[in-house]
Formats: structure tokens, C-alpha cells, sequence
């Protein structure tokens, strides 16, 4: 608070007490400067305190001053979830389906979104870390939330999100990798209807920025032709140019000041369409620039102000023939312009200009009346029927008087720590004094602290977000040194997590609320026995209250009441029922007045428990059974077995311990996110609906046990070739050869890794058997005799390994096996004994090498990981117990049949080529022409790609010795009734190298995968046509770099 005096005081006291049912403590502070400002960081959040200052004269006596009443906001609270991640130095608070949404600026490249508390902090969706460079820009656009991420080095994606995390996608890659010199700023997210608008630069010093437009799909995502956006001369990093208003939106339309070498700098608008993107009046003939100096919309109507020799404020409805001048500007162009449609002020404009005036003008038009000189207008915000004017040195509100007297909201004691800037949020304008944040509604007394949290330093970057009547804002902790997520509910008249009911006009109390309130000492879980009981007070005659409670709505049921003191308007209930419902009345001179709305609360309840190991079977966690730490635990709100994105969940602490609270009485399933190598026990309790009481605290444990049996798939494969071929890698493959042969260039090995990290203690392990699909490439009534050897070398590389680097093997095979077929079958080696010592040794990987025993002609045909089906896997048999039961030899298990090769029957299978390539049986052909009827099928190119077809003979496949370099922006599109699609592409070039980025529809199935001459890949995506065209694209990628050989959809 701050104060003056009158000459002769000499210094002041001021006196505080408590007012409610917690008064009235009395607090004295003596011994204050006659004028001053004093803080008084002792207050409570919620509480009511009376404040009277004494000033001593002179003589010596103590003059009491006019008592001041102070109602507190709510207290504000850091935001973290130590359970999740630290979600430290927030950014982009954006409010978004009832949740602030926000990225993080340390340790987790993710979206993240809060409820206020620490348990309803997020990780929404963790970002591919490819990707994943933090996320920025949050922006909402009709439903989707949008952003950006990605540098110079990844490249720069645009995503959408539906708040989820199945439901966050890639959009589009704005940018493929480069270097520092090559990086493109994307910045300036704004939406407009349902439509995102942003713009980028490669140079931060140019004047003009490119404007793009997006409607959540890549191919609508877009630069908009034929105009720039213009900021203005570079004036250093993070500085925006004077005087170069941000673009505006106007219902679906965006209003920017744009720029085109023919017409100069001019106001523009665009709706995202090429039609709908035009010049709103070219004030300055031909290529000369009108100097927009302001922009912003009132009522509908755009204005905007020019400097120069037409200095004034003009408004347009967005055409040329709309466009008018309203008035002209006698101190250069304006700076600042506001207005209001409600109250006394309504009809008018103001604007403050360079030149420290500020002026008021009638929307319609005339002449501007100056209103004040002499003061450095910053800013102008219109709020209800008022204005708010950030001045030099003061805060002012407008008012119809304005040409008499401006008056003061905030005097600011330290003009030089007011940062001029105001924050609308909704119904509220919000600023900063010195480090402190305050919230204004345009009144003295609505003039307030927000909150006796943390203090907020500089500008409030990362946005403010108001979220059911809670303020989200970034703070620095109380050491200073982290930026936090701070939370203060309250900003609403009633803070969202309390029951209310408006009373009946004919009774005084309003507003009337109640709530469990905290356990006394815990700071934890709601007391199931106190209720806290507010209301507010229309009048001012009152003598006191009558509060009432019942068990019934109707108060028919078992009932009490409490008189409450007059200067209450809060009573805590100390023995409340688990349901109760509560109505005040207020008693004065003329009697009782009839009671209030009734209003009903019931104790929240919660559930708790342990996630544990059910090492002995039982289906009961023991206090001697191990909790897992580190578990997610779920409430499956809408029993589908599947942590959906929103339903709550938390993270199990060291000893399996977890809880969730506030939960309203009825019935809920838990869920539990298993470690991979574990299941869920038979007798657990997310097998059932538990039913919670209001209060009840339910105990539930999670039982879990090791899954019986793991299949592992191999986590890296590759075979290698001895002479030539000595220095080729062969890792993209999807077979594996196995052969010994005495001519240079025909022997192969097998390779083959494996992570124990699910499996079971070694104890506990019962069988592991390594298990591949296999055949002999010709017959041979002898067979080939293959055999399974360790490799202690866990050092190479599914991509480099090669002849030439191979790691050693063991001197003898784990186990030997003869192949006779000629059709695949399953090949198994027993390796029991030695994963179990690998798995005793602590050892994460076993590494494997199959190799021939003896020369042979024939060679050994295996299925490689890249393949679509009957993968290598390791096959580990482990008892659910933590130790081994006595040795049995497990029943011999048939493996399962070979999986056929996939059918092509109904699929489109087509070959990239010239004409005059010879063709491969089943392929149709594609000579790169355009979009059109052929060989029975609709499909081609959005633009002619026969100059891009090439046939290289270098290979002898001749599948994959053509191939297409795709045109940058270009789509190959095949028509095909909508439904779902597994769609197969194969990329490289024989010839040359190559940097592959292949879009199926809106998902990306190669990024920028780079090949080198003669060497390829393939892969296949599965993936839903809504349109009836099935599309390929290439995203950002420039032309030519990425090099199709063929297409198979089925």
C-alpha cells in the first residue's frame, strides 16, 4: 500500500486486523516514513483484512485515517510434477479444451498441459527427438492446436494437435536439415476462423517476411503468392520495428500490412485463398509505400493509422470503396488506437500518437480533440465501457470527464519498473509494477494484487492463460534462478472448484458457495469433516447470519444452524456429514430475510494403493513383494483398456506407491501401462469396477507378474559377403544368406542382436531358443549343415557392418542344423544355457552369427527383421516366480507355420520408368506423365515428371534399376474408393546417391533417409483415403533428391 501525508506528520503506524471467523488478530507496524509504500507479505490468500493508518504530529499524537477493507485473491501455487518430468521454464500458455497447454523449456521435448495442480501437470505427447527440438508458436485455430519445431539441423516441422497423444501429428515439414546458414525463422503465429497464419524469413535484417496459411493438411499448408508481409528495418534481436503494427484478424480474415514491388507498402487482407487475398486500398499511387503506423479493430471496423504527409486515422470494412479517412493527426501518425462499444464511451475512438498526445475523435468521423499533452501514450486497451491507458509513469482509466481530470488506478512508485505493457484476458486487463503482477477491471477498488505468490520478473513472456477462472502465468521460484508454471484460482467471482448457487433477489446473500477444505496439518487429501461456507452480501445493514445445514435438499432431513457475526461472510463447518447441504439467510432490524439457494456439497474421495510383484502367485501383494517404481497407473475412464490422453494418470513412486485424490463418488477401473516383459497377475484389480463413497479413501493394489513368454524381435540384423563385396553393407535387406564357398565372393554370414533388457533374472529363465525362416536356394539331398555361434562384440552397426569390420565368433557352434527344404521353415538353436549366463553377467545384448559349416553350392535363404513377417525372434520361457522351480524339460512346442508370402491379388503394383525400359511382370508401368486414364487404372503426376524417369543399367534387378526424382511440391495421386491401404514404396538409385523423403498421405514414411549409389529400401505404411486419391509426396524436399523405384498398394 502506498500513502501521503499532510506537512507536520512526522511518521505513521498502521494497524491490521483479520476480519471473519478466523479474526480478529491485530497486527501493529510502527515507526513508517511519513510517505511511502509499504508491503505486507505476511496475508493470507482468500482472507479479509481492515487497514487503518495512524499519523504522528508533531506533538506527538496519533490521527487514525478513513479504514481500509481488503478481500485477498486466491494464493498462487508453483505448477510441477516431479512424477512425470520437471516441467520448468514454461513458454506459449495457451488456453485449450479446459487446460493450460504449454512446452517446456528443459530435459523433455513435449507438449504439456495443466489443470492448475501438481498432479494435473502433463507430459501430453513426448516429440520424436529427431523432430523434437521444443515446440513453439502454441497457437489454437478453429479445434486443432498448433506449433512448430525443429532447427537448422533436424529441419522445421509444422504439428496440430487435438490435445492427445494419438491425436498430435506432423502436418508438414516446413524445412529440410541444412546448416546454420540455411536456417528459415517461422515466427508470427496468429489464427484466423478455422485458419492458421504464419510467416517466415531466411534473413532476419530483411524488411519482409513470407506469409503462409495452413487448414491443418500438408497440401493446404502454403505460402500465400503475389505479397510479403512487411515488419520493417531490423532493429536488433527480439526488437520489433517502430511503428509496424502485427497483422489483425477480422472475423475469418486476416488485415497485415503488405508489400509488392509494383504497389509498395499498403494494408492488405487475405482469407488464406488466393482469391480472397487482395489490397484493401492503395492510398499511395503505384510503387510508392503508405506508412501504417497502427492497426487494430473495433466493433467490427478496422482502423488503422498512416504517418507522414497524410498522417491520420482511417477506417475500412476491408474494400477500397469501404476505406475512409476519420480524422487527420496533427502530431504524426497514431500509435496506439482503442475503443469501446459499451457505456458513456461508446462512438468513440482514441489514439495516442508519437508525439505524446492523446486524442479522441468520433468513430463517424470529424475533427480529433486533444485530450491530453505532454505524456508518452503506450498503450490503450478498451475494457467494458472504459478505457485503460498505460502513461508515462501511471495507469489511467478514461472516462467521459477525461477533459477535466484523468483517474489514477495505479500511481506507479517506481516509473521507471512499470513496464508499460497490458495483458487482456478476457474481461481483464493485467500488468506490471516493478516485479509484482496486478489485475485491474477499469476501477480503484477492482485494482489488486493477483496474487501473494511468486513475483514475475520482466515482461510476461510465454503469455498469459485464464482457464476456468484460474490465471496460468510464468514466474521465477523464490530463489530466482527457475522459471515456473504458477497457477492462482480465484480470478473468477467464484473459484471453479466450488459448488455455487445464486440466491433469490428477495435475500441479501449472494453468490453462495462451499467446499471441503484441506486436513489441518496434511496439506493433503480434503478432511472428509470440513466444509467451508462462503457467500456474498448485498447490503450493508445487516447484524448478522443464519447459516443452515441438512443431509436433504429439501432440509427436511436432519438439520442444524449457526449464527454467524455480521462482519462474516465465511464459516467453516468442523463436523460436516460426507453430503450436506447448506442455505444462509441475514438478520437485521426487520427480522430474518428469506434463506438463500441451497447449495449441495459432497467429499471428494480417492484411491490408493501399490503396484507390486506377484512373485508368489496369489493374487495378494504382500508388505514383502517389491513394488515397481516408475509404473503408469490410469484411471480408464471410458473402459477401454487403453490409456486414452485424457484420462488421468500417475507415475508410481520408488516404492510402487501411487494415489489419486479429488475424485467424485462413483465408479472408476484402474489401468496400468505393464513394463514390456511383464503381464498382469489373475487376480488384480484392474479387472473390475471399484466403487468409491464419498470420503472413502479405497485401497487397491496392482498386481503384475513376468510374462511367461517373450518373443524378441531381433534389434539389429545383417549379413556380410566375403571378395568384392567385402566393403558392402547389406543391412536394409530383408533376407539374410548364410553360405561357404571356396570361390571368392560367394561366402555369407548371418548376423543377429538381441535386448535382454525385458527379460527376467537369470534365475528364472527356463528356455531361449533363437528361431528364423529359412530354405535352401536350390536342392541338395545332403542338405546344408548351419550352424549358430556367439559373438562377444556387441560394437556393431546394423548399417556398417560389413565383411571387412565383422566382429569374432566363438571357435563352436551353439548349435548346428541341417536345411534340406527348398521351402521356408522354421530353423530353431537352442541357447538356454548360455543367454541365462549372458543374463547373470549383467550383459543388455546377446549377438549371434550364423554361418555354414561346410562349402556347399547352395546357399540359406533366412527372413530378415526388414521383412513383413516371420522375423528372426529369440524365444525366452521364464517362471513368473523370482526363483527357479526344480528342473522339467518343457514339452516340445511346434512352431507356427510359415506365413505365405503376401497376395497380390487386387493390389496396384507400379514401376517408375522411361517407355522405353524393359517392364517387370505384374508392374504397371509410369513414364512420368501427368494425372490421367491408363492401363485400366486413374493415376499420375500433379505436374509432368517424363523429363525426371530414369534408367540407369547398372542393375541387374530391373525393379530397382528405374526410378523417378520427384519434383520439389509435386504428387504422384491414384484414384481409389476410400478405406484403408498398405502401401509398400521402394527408393534408391543404382547410379547415385540419394536423400529420400516420402510422404503417404499425411504421414511420413522415409525422412530424408540417405542412400548411397546401388543401394535401397523399402517399407510399408498403412493408411486411410477419405478423398478417393491416394497420394505420394515429398514434403520440403528440393527436386530430384528423392528417387522412387516402385509402388505397391493393397
Amino acid at each position: 500500500m502506498t500513502w501521503a501525508s499532510d506537512s507536520g506528520v512526522t511518521d505513521v503506524r498502521i494497524r491490521r486486523s483479520l476480519v471473519g471467523p478466523l479474526g480478529p488478530s491485530v497486527f501493529t507496524f510502527s515507526d513508517l516514513p511519513a510517505a511511502g509504500e509499504y508491503v505486507d507479505s505476511s496475508i493470507e490468500a482468500g482472507q479479509t483484512y481492515d487497514y487503518t493508518i495512524y499519523r504522528r504530529t508533531s506533538d506527538g499524537n496519533f490521527n487514525p485515517s478513513d479504514l481500509l477493507r481488503l478481500t485477498m485473491p486466491g494464493l498462487a501455487s508453483p505448477v510441477d510434477d516431479a512424477n512425470v518430468g520437471i516441467a520448468r521454464f514454461p513458454n506459449d500458455l495457451t488456453s485449450y479444451k479446459g487446460y493450460c497447454y504449454f512446452t517446456s523449456g528443459v530435459s523433455v521435448p513435449g507438449l504439456w498441459r495443466s489443470d492448475g495442480t501438481a498432479s494435473g501437470t502433463k507430459l501430453v505427447v513426448l516429440l520424436d527427438p529427431v523432430k523434437g527440438v521444443t515446440p513453439a508458436e502454441l497457437t489454437v485455430a478453429g479445434n486443432l492446436l498448433y506449433f512448430r519445431t525443429g532447427d537448422s539441423s533436424v529441419g522445421q516441422y509444422l504439428w496440430s494437435s487435438d490435445g492427445t497423444d494419438t491425436g498430435t501429428r506432423i502436418v508438414r515439414q516446413l524445412a529440410p536439415p541444412g546448416t546454420s546458414d540455411t536456417y528459415v525463422e517461422y515466427s508470427d503465429f496468429i489464427a484466423a476462423g478455422d485458419r492458421l497464419f504464419f510467416s517466415s524469413t531466411p534473413d532476419p535484417f530483411s524488411e519482409t517476411r513470407t506469409l503462409w496459411t495452413s487448414d491443418g493438411t500438408e497440401g493446404g499448408t502454403k505460402p500465400i503468392e503475389d505479397v510479403s508481409l512487411y515488419v520493417g528495418p531490423y532493429q536488433g534481436p527480439g526488437t520489433a520495428s517502430p511503428g509496424k503494427p502485427s497483422p489483425i484478424v477480422s472475423g475469418s480474415t486476416l488485415c497485415f500490412v503488405g508489400t509488392t514491388p509494383a504497389g509498395g507498402v499498403e494494408l492488405w487482407r487475405t482469407d488464406g485463398s488466393p482469391s480472397g487475398t487482395s489490397v484493401v486500398a492503395d492510398l499511395s499511387t503505384g510503387p510508392e509505400s503508405t506508412q501504417i503506423t497502427a492497426l487494430t479493430i473495433i466493433n467490427g471496423t478496422v482502423y488503422f493509422g498512416v504517418g507522414g504527409g497524410s498522417a491520420g486515422l482511417y477506417a475500412t470494412d476491408g474494400t477500397a470503396a469501404g476505406t475512409r479517412l476519420v480524422c487527420t493527426s496533427p502530431t504524426g501518425g497514431p500509435t496506439v488506437i482503442a475503443g469501446t462499444g459499451l457505456g458513456p464511451l461508446a462512438g468513440k475512438v482514441y489514439f495516442g500518437t508519437a508525439g505524446n498526445a492523446l486524442y479522441e475523435v468520433d468513430a463517424g468521423g470529424g475533427s480529433a480533440v486533444l485530450r491530453l499533452g505532454g505524456v508518452r501514450t503506450d498503450q490503450i486497451v478498451g475494457l467494458g465501457g472504459r478505457l485503460i491507458a498505460a502513461l508515462d509513469g501511471s495507469l489511467v482509466t478514461i472516462t467521459p470527464d477525461i477533459v477535466s481530470t484523468l483517474s489514477a488506478l495505479k500511481p506507479i512508485a517506481q516509473p521507471s519498473l512499470f513496464k508499460r505493457v497490458l495483458y487482456r484476458v478476457g474481461d481483464k486487463v493485467y500488468f506490471i509494477d516493478d516485479t509484482r503482477l496486478y489485475r485491474t477491471d477499469g476501477t480503484s477498488a477492482g485494482t489488486i494484487f493477483v496474487a501473494n505468490g511468486a513475483p514475475v520478473f520482466a515482461e510476461l513472456g510465454g503469455r498469459l492463460a485464464e482457464v476456468n477462472g484460474s490465471l496460468f502465468y510464468k514466474a521465477t521460484d523464490v530463489n530466482g534462478s527457475n522459471d515456473q508454471l504458477w497457477c492462482v484460482s480465484g480470478t473468477a467471482p467464484i473459484a471453479p472448484d466450488e459448488v455455487r448457487a445464486i440466491a433469490d433477489p428477495s435475500t441479501p446473500v449472494a453468490a453462495l458457495s462451499a467446499r471441503y477444505m484441506p486436513a489441518v496439518g496434511t496439506g493433503a487429501l480434503p478432511a472428509a469433516t470440513r466444509v467451508q461456507v462462503s457467500w456474498k452480501d448485498r447490503a450493508s445493514t445487516e447484524t448478522g447470519f443464519y447459516v443452515e445445514r441438512s443431509t436433504s435438499p429439501d432440509f427436511s432431513g436432519p438439520t442444524s444452524n449457526v449464527w454467524v457475526n455480521a462482519n462474516a461472510q465465511a464459516w467453516t463447518d468442523p463436523a460436516a456429514p460426507t453430503t450436506a447441504y447448506y442455505r444462509v439467510a441475514s438478520m437485521n432490524a426487520a427480522g430474518v430475510s428469506p434463506p438463500s439457494q441451497v447449495v449441495a456439497v459432497t467429499a471428494p474421495a480417492s484411491i490408493s494403493g501399490r503396484v507390486g510383484q506377484d512373485t508368489d502367485g496369489n493374487g495378494i501383494l504382500a508388505p514383502s513383494e517389491p513394488g515397481l517404481a516408475n509404473t503408469q497407473v490410469f484411471l480408464d475412464l471410458n473402459g477401454n483398456s487403453i490409456r486414452d490422453g485424457l484420462d488421468p494418470v500417475v507415475t508410481t513412486l520408488a516404492t510402487g506407491a501411487y494415489s489419486f485424490a479429488n475424485l467424485a463418488p462413483g465408479g472408476y477401473r484402474i489401468g496400468v501401462v505393464t513394463p514390456a516383459g511383464w503381464s498382469p497377475s489373475n487376480n488384480i484389480s484392474i479387472q473390475r469396477t471399484i466403487s468409491v463413497a464419498a470420503g472413502q479413501n479405497f485401497s487397491a493394489d496392482v498386481l503384475i507378474r513376468r510374462s511367461p513368454s517373450i518373443a524378441l524381435r531381433a534389434s539389429a540384423d545383417a549379413y556380410v559377403r566375403d571378395g568384392s563385396y567385402a566393403a558392402t553393407n547389406f543391412g536394409s535387406a530383408s533376407e539374410l544368406h548364410v553360405r561357404k564357398n571356396t570361390i571368392a565372393g560367394n561366402s555369407r554370414e548371418a548376423y543377429l542382436r538381441f535386448d535382454l533388457t525385458t527379460v527376467g533374472p537369470s534365475s528364472g529363465l527356463t528356455s531361449a531358443k533363437v528361431r528364423v525362416a529359412g530354405k535352401l536356394s536350390q536342392a541338395l539331398a545332403s542338405g546344408v549343415s548351419i550352424g549358430l555361434f556367439a559373438v562377444s562384440s556387441a560394437t556393431w552397426t546394423e548399417s556398417g557392418l560389413k565383411w571387412s569390420n565383422k566382429p569374432a565368433t566363438s571357435a563352436t557352434a551353439l548349435a548346428t542344423r541341417t536345411i534340406s527344404a527348398t521351402g521356408a521353415t522354421w530353423i530353431e538353436f537352442d541357447v538356454t544355457n548360455y543367454v541365462r549366463q549372458q543374463k547373470a553377467a549383467g550383459v543388455v545384448t546377446v549377438n549371434f552369427a550364423i554361418k555354414a559349416i561346410a562349402a556347399a553350392t547352395p546357399w540359406v535363404t533366412i527372413v530378415s527383421d526388414e521383412a513383413t513377417a516371420n522375423r528372426p525372434e529369440l524365444l525366452v520361457q521364464q517362471s513368473q516366480t523370482t526363483t527357479l522351480p526344480p528342473p522339467v524339460s518343457p514339452p516340445p512346442t511346434s512352431p507356427p507355420p510359415i506365413s505365405p508370402p503376401p497376395t497380390t491379388t487386387g493390389a496396384t503394383k507400379i514401376k517408375f520408368q522411361p517407355a522405353s525400359a524393359p517392364t517387370v511382370a505384374g508392374y504397371m508401368v509410369d513414364t512420368g506423365a501427368t494425372y490421367g486414364t491408363r492401363n485400366g487404372r486413374t493415376y499420375g503426376w500433379t505436374i509432368s515428371h517424363s523429363d525426371a524417369v530414369v534408367d540407369r543399367n547398372k542393375n541387374t534387378n530391373q525393379l530397382l534399376d528405374t526410378n523417378v526424382g520427384v519434383k520439389a511440391g509435386a504428387r504422384w495421386e491414384v484414384a481409389v474408393p476410400n478405406g484403408t491401404y498398405t502401401v509398400r514404396v521402394g527408393i534408391g538409385d543404382s547410379g547415385a546417391s540419394s536423400q529420400n523423403n516420402v510422404w503417404i498421405e499425411s504421414a511420413n514414411l522415409f525422412n530424408y533417409v540417405a542412400l548411397t549409389a546401388n543401394t535401397f529400401s523399402s517399407k510399408s505404411i498403412t493408411v486411410t483415403v477419405a478423398d478417393g486419391k491416394l497420394s505420394l509426396g515429398v514434403g520440403g524436399a528440393a527436386t530430384g533428391v528423392t528417387r522412387i523405384n516402385f509402388i505397391e498398394i493393397t
